[in-house]
């Protein structure tokens, strides 16, 4: 484990400047590791975390050189170029727009070979995962962060080694090597024809429940069910991850048993599975540990052997995060990974003390625990509903995982089977919609936690004492043993550090102009307007951007400012015209925020354009 979090640490802090940075770096990891083949054990053992520590960094870095090294050859927006392609996502065609990852094959200069683009692809592009086509590509570099405490678009494309995005103008499929074609023959026929069966059965609301649920495709997800969702702490849901694959895995190793198989065998199917829903959903960040994580679990078991789930979690991050180092700044990856220590170290302590009743509620409060640093650093939000939430709503989205899964596969297999198993979809999807729904009104079930670092740091390092002081024990001998006084200090001093960081963020204080000055904060959400202005004694909005069937600029651009200043309530929200049926991004602010001591009160008020 102190291994990951060494090399995870070097992504994490920073990047050298250019490749004299990186060798300087990487020549330093050399040293560490001479001196440390030399030291005594405990000395040996910091060198070889420092080595770790400066090959992270140079990692992250040579990965950070080479995407701008590409972003440098992108034509301009305006120039189309055409490409020879590769297809290297499964495309998402639960809404009219398919959008895919490609890799470039071949093409004109400037464009770089192996250049990987998210592109929009034409609507009726018969395009699949391992495709070649030839494209007319125009793309661009993703933009920073248009505004503060908002997710960063060119960090999430650094994160999955994107160096572009952009739409394809025309698609003109070219086939392609059977090696490069086998997962659309295994995984995509399944993929498509399970789709095609949701389609059909469910009505249109379960569908934007099941649908992400089942493939990832989240294409189909309003914005208002996603802001709640978000605002109950309860997204990870639809975010495939560990409760999928471990589900499914554990489905696949009971249907084993009960065929007879023995602990090898399901070892085996579990492994298996685990690798399957990789292929069936595609390589994304989240369900990338998960599916690695399972397989390393049932090869163990297949082996005879037994695998610490800290020390399998451990060995994945360290695999993933040397293949592909942009995952270190991911949120969904960092997420994952949070949560799950969290689970199987503070979680499973917490499980063996608590009352029967009450284990569900200590599991979703250890994840909640150590992933609350995640959230307060990227996201600049405390969610304390949260816990008590996932006890409820992730057994309905089990049921809901498994209703659709069998649905899906008798209905495929004899057509009309499964129409049980969609009504129950429809009943479980209807309950776990109202549920977020009625945890998102819960008067600041999200509470804005400024952008301090200190808070963070405090968070992040209390979650780190407590994990170690109350984290499962290695052996059998150690858990005979009474807690030693290392644990016991870094229980207290964890448990301190954990409450001040609640008690500095319950106590945050809105951003305020200096005295006799006033702030007017132009947001930029696209074509629409927001202006945040800030007075000494609060906070007013004045419109807050467009909203269409697929974004929200309210709950995208204005919400997170907000959050980010610490702002839990505005004094006034002003809406200078309406667009005949929502006024844009307006109902998402109001949800977000919950508390808006005044409406439009004079001299402010409602003036509706043309």
């Amino acid at each position: 484990m102190a291994c990951a979090v060494a090399l995870w640490a070097g992504m994490l802090l920073g990047t050298p400047a250019g490749a004299v940075g990186c060798a300087m770096l990487l020549a330093l990891a050399l040293g560490f590791v001479l001196l440390g083949l030399r030291a005594p054990d405990r000395t040996g053992t910091v060198c070889l975390l420092l080595a770790l520590l400066a090959i992270g960094a140079a990692r992250a870095g040579g990965h950070r050189l080479r995407l701008e090294a590409i972003r440098a050859r992108l034509p301009p927006l305006a120039h189309a170029q055409w490409a020879d392609v590769r297809v290297d996502t499964p495309p998402t065609r639960a809404s009219d727009e398919p959008i895919a990852t490609v890799q470039v094959l071949a093409c004109d200069a400037p464009l770089a070979r192996g250049t990987r683009l998210r592109l929009r692809l034409p609507a009726d592009a018969a395009l699949e995962w391992g495709d070649r086509a030839r494209c007319l590509i125009e793309a661009d570099v993703p933009p920073r962060a248009r505004n503060p405490g908002a997710l960063d678009s060119r960090a999430s494309a650094d994160a999955e080694a994107v160096a572009g995005t952009g739409r394809a103008l025309a698609a003109l499929p070219r086939g392609g090597p059977w090696r490069e074609r086998w997962s659309q023959w295994v995984f995509m026929r399944a993929r498509r024809a399970i789709e095609a069966v949701l389609q059909r059965e469910l009505g249109s609301d379960a569908r934007t429940l099941v649908v992400p649920l089942v493939t990832g495709d989240r294409s189909l997800l309003p914005p208002e069910r996603a802001a709640e969702l978000r605002a109950a702490g309860l997204v990870h849901l639809l975010a495939l991850s560990g409760l999928h694959v471990t589900f499914m895995a554990a489905v696949a190793g009971a249907v084993c048993a009960s065929l007879g198989g023995g602990l090898r065998a399901r070892g085996v199917a579990r492994a298996a599975c685990g690798l399957g829903y990789l292929g069936f959903a595609g390589p994304l960040p989240s369900l990338l540990r998960a599916s690695v994580s399972e397989a390393l679990g049932g090869a163990a078991r297949a082996g005879g052997r037994a695998l610490d789930p800290a020390h399998g979690l451990a060995v994945t991050a360290l695999a993933l995060l040397v293949l592909a180092p942009g995952l270190a700044h991911d949120l969904g990856f960092q997420f994952s990974c949070a949560a799950t220590l969290g689970l199987v170290t503070l979680g499973a302590r917490l499980r063996s003390h608590a009352p029967r009743a009450l284990r569900w509620l200590a599991s979703a409060g250890a994840a909640q625990a150590a992933s609350a640093p995640v959230l307060l650093a990227r996201m600049h939000v405390l969610t304390w509903l949260g816990a008590g939430a996932n006890v409820v709503a992730v057994p309905v989205a089990a049921l809901l995982l498994s209703a659709a899964w069998m649905g899906a596969l008798l209905e495929l297999a004899v057509p009309g089977s499964g129409r049980l198993a969609f009504s129950a979809c429809e009943l479980l999807s209807v309950a776990l919609e109202r549920f977020c729904a009625w945890a998102a009104s819960v008067p600041h079930a999200v509470w804005p936690g400024g952008h301090e670092g200190g808070v963070v740091a405090c968070a992040a390092l209390g979650g780190v004492l407590l994990l170690i002081g109350l984290g499962a024990r290695d052996t059998i001998v150690s858990r005979a043993r009474p807690p030693s006084a290392a644990r016991t200090g870094a229980v207290v001093i964890g448990g301190v550090l954990v409450a001040l960081a609640w008690g500095m963020v319950l106590s945050v204080r809105p951003m305020r102009p200096p005295p006799g000055r006033w702030w007017l904060v132009a947001l930029d959400v696209g074509q629409g307007d927001a202006t945040a202005l800030g007075f000494g004694d609060g906070w007013w909005l004045v419109d807050a951007g467009a909203r269409t069937p697929h974004r929200d600029e309210g709950e995208a651009a204005v919400l997170p400012f907000m959050r980010w200043g610490g702002i839990p309530a505005l004094d006034g929200l002003v809406l200078t015209h309406d667009d005949g049926d929502h006024t844009g991004g307006a109902p998402a602010v109001r949800r977000g925020l919950r508390v808006l001591r005044t409406l439009a009160a004079p001299p402010l008020a409602w003036a509706p354009g043309p």
